[in-house]
């Protein structure tokens, strides 16, 4: 199999400081003579002298460094726009070549002027009047820029998404050349490097956003998707067979997270036993991807016995290719296959088939050797590992008895910002393990890595060392407290200003930190954190995404004891933000905003503010909804704020009969039978019983 190039080094451009030796001098004068050329007036001088360049390329990186001194990115491109067909064909060799450069390809990252330039070579395969060898060239040149960094890629996507007809030129060109392998091999190798860039490889718990919102939107249709697989069948040349394979895997893999629930289930299944069956090993890793992309992308059930067959003969050849050395580039993903394929066993038969079968030692000696592994080899063994023990608890206690926090902590120091993202994951599903033993955690000093990643310039990091943090703070008091000591406090709120899911984890990491915290701790968040900020997210409309429902958290453990000092500078804004609350239709949200009504009520200077009719009407609506969980809410309320021995208790009871409480109270007791009272079958007696009950305040503990 041909791979990828890929960027992973920063480079200046260092012409300033190439040795002043006389044979770069001629090559210097060489890149000039070639710069007069390209410039030249003659369509037949420019064509030879792109030969000519070339040929030049194909040197070392000095030779690179000096064409570019004296020929600038943005000439090169300009190019593409004029000038006859054979001149195209060799300026896009001549990119393609330079792109094997990371120099080139860190020219095209940070010079703003040079995004858009590739997006050209799309008008040429636009084009009606294109030949098959400009075609063939631009698509070379395109498989070869897409391999660039972000900024890059992303301005290629969008251009693509302006070519008319992406797809049905697709199967045009496919069906008018069958016979012509370099064309296929060149349209299945640039369809696999638009939609299987190795930055967008997708782990659990990694959110599709950047490049990915953009492969959604250009997702095959069926028919296309149907098309490129029976071509795959048809096609009787070893090299296009599997250009053609690589591609409908990469759409499979990228795409069809989006299209390919169109797909028939008994395709798929022919299309994976025909590729593990196969005698190359590289067609068998292909139907290994394809199980893996498949397996999580698509929902069957788990008694289908089809795919469980498919899935347990990929399981135990990967079983047998983890034995293979990471150095081999055809055998680097196999690590993540792995985890996507045992985590989408909801059974989890295969995660314990794969403790049984000696799985997390492998994944140990490779945590040990990450020093002598390249950046992309460990992201897709820390990736693998991420789906071994994501919902596992064999896995997880193997992982915590076998001492991997050591190798995890040190990854999360990587260069390589998607390898510290996934060992915080790793990370975040270990703190919570119920195998997990704080004095483990306090030893390998779990506490200061977590909190260097809270700085980490990579949003993704960021929200998944929260991620940990949220349950590190929550499960394991001693730590919480040397956290508190490194400062994460201020940390979690600088991530209050990030993208939203980065706000939600940062809301969640508070809430958890609130969990049954002292006096001192929560008067120390809420002075950071301000009223008027939270008063703000509590009021935030992105509902199902969780903002305003972490929020309601926080102030419902801010209002758990000591509520009189904690709560007396909300002012009597918070109770207007309740009432607004209270009217939600959503029964998450409506109980989480009961219960802080609940325990705010045990706080007597509180009591005549929430007495006020536009809360107390939603909590006798509440009392009606149809979930016992928020009707055990709206008692609880009812119970704090009859208490007896409280001041006012007895005018307050007199105040909610008068508001049909009691009478709605009967009704409960009468309608619903003694065996279906559940949860709040005692706090409806004792409200019947002149609203007397045990004063239990109520905190949220996150799972």
């Amino acid at each position: 199999p041909t791979h990828t190039h890929t960027h992973t080094h920063t480079y200046t451009m260092p012409s300033s400081q190439l040795p002043n030796t006389i044979a770069v001098h001629r090559l210097r004068l060489r890149a000039q003579a070639l710069r007069k050329g390209i410039d030249s007036a003659s369509d037949v001088v420019r064509c030879q002298t792109m030969r000519e360049a070339q040929s030049f390329l194909t040197g070392s990186q000095i030779r690179k460094t000096l064409f570019l001194e004296a020929i600038a990115p943005a000439r090169l491109f300009s190019l593409l726009e004029t000038g006859s067909e054979e001149q195209t064909i060799a300026v896009c060799r001549c990119i393609q070549a330079l792109c094997l450069w990371d120099g080139f390809l860190w020219m095209l990252e940070n010079d703003d002027s040079l995004h858009d330039r590739p997006s050209a070579l799309f008008s040429i395969l636009d084009s009606q009047h294109t030949s098959i060898g400009v075609r063939v060239a631009a698509m070379c040149c395109l498989k070869a820029l897409f391999a660039a960094p972000r900024q890059v890629r992303e301005s290629l996507l969008k251009a693509l998404k302006t070519v008319k007809l992406w797809w049905e030129m697709t199967r045009e060109t496919i069906e008018q050349n069958r016979n012509n392998p370099t064309v296929l091999c060149a349209l299945g190798d640039l369809i696999t490097a638009i939609f299987s860039h190795p930055d967008d490889q997708w782990a659990p718990g990694f959110p599709m956003d950047g490049p990915r919102d953009f492969l959604g939107q250009l997702s095959a249709p069926q028919d296309t998707l149907e098309f490129l697989l029976a071509e795959s069948h048809t096609s009787t040349t070893p090299m296009v067979q599997y250009s053609l394979f690589r591609a409908f895997v990469a759409l499979l893999d990228r795409g069809s997270v989006y299209s390919g629930h169109a797909l028939e289930r008994t395709k798929l299944c022919k299309f994976v036993h025909l590729l593990l069956s196969h005698d190359e090993p590289s067609f068998c890793l292909l139907g290994l991807h394809c199980l893996s992309a498949f397996s999580r992308i698509l929902e069957f059930p788990s008694d289908d016995s089809e795919i469980r067959e498919l899935r347990w003969r990929g399981f135990f050849l990967l079983m047998a290719f983890l034995e293979h050395d990471m150095h081999d580039p055809d055998y680097q993903q196999v690590p993540l296959f792995f985890g996507n394929l045992v985590l989408s066993d909801r059974k989890l038969e295969l995660q314990r088939a794969a403790a049984q079968g000696g799985a997390m030692n492998f994944f140990k000696r490779l945590l040990s050797q990450r020093d002598s592994l390249d950046a992309r080899s460990i992201d897709y063994v820390v990736g693998g590992l991420l789906g071994l023990i994501e919902r596992c608890p064999t896995t997880q206690a193997i992982a915590i008895r076998e001492n991997f926090l050591p190798g995890l902590l040190g990854l999360a120091a990587h260069a390589a910002p998607s390898v510290r993202a996934k060992a915080c994951l790793c990370l975040r599903v270990l703190c919570r393990s119920i195998d997990s033993q704080p004095q483990i955690f306090l030893e390998t000093n779990v506490v200061r890595p977590l909190i260097l990643c809270l700085s980490d310039p990579s949003p993704e990091v960021r929200e998944f060392s929260l991620a940990a943090v949220c349950n590190v703070v929550l499960d394991f008091r001693n730590l919480r407290a040397e956290m508190l000591k490194q400062g994460v406090l201020a940390l979690i709120i600088q991530c209050l200003d990030g993208p939203l899911s980065l706000r939600e984890c940062a809301l969640w990491s508070i809430k958890n930190l609130l969990y049954l915290a002292q006096p001192l701790l929560k008067r120390e968040v809420i002075a950071k954190l301000t009223w008027d900020r939270l008063f703000g997210f509590l009021r935030d409309q992105h509902r199902t995404r969780y903002v305003q429902f972490q929020a309601l958290g926080i102030l419902r453990n801010l209002a758990y004891k000591d509520v009189s000092s904690i709560c007396s500078g909300a002012g009597p804004e918070l109770f207007v933000v309740l009432s607004e609350l209270l009217q939600s239709s959503s029964a998450s949200h409506l109980r989480s905003a009961l219960y802080c009504v609940a325990n705010l009520a045990t706080g007597s200077e509180h009591k005549k503010a929430l007495m006020n009719p536009l809360i107390i009407k939603q909590v006798l609506t509440s009392l009606d909804f149809d979930n016992s969980q928020v009707q055990a809410a709206a008692l609880w309320c009812v119970v704090n704020l009859t208490w007896p021995t409280d001041a006012g208790s007895e005018e307050r009871v007199q105040r909610l009969a008068e508001m049909g409480f009691a009478a709605k109270l009967r009704e409960l007791l009468d309608l619903i039978p003694q065996n279906e009272l559940g949860s709040f079958g005692g706090q409806l007696r004792a409200c019947m019983q002149h609203f007397r009950s045990t004063n239990t305040l109520i905190s949220e503990e996150s799972s």
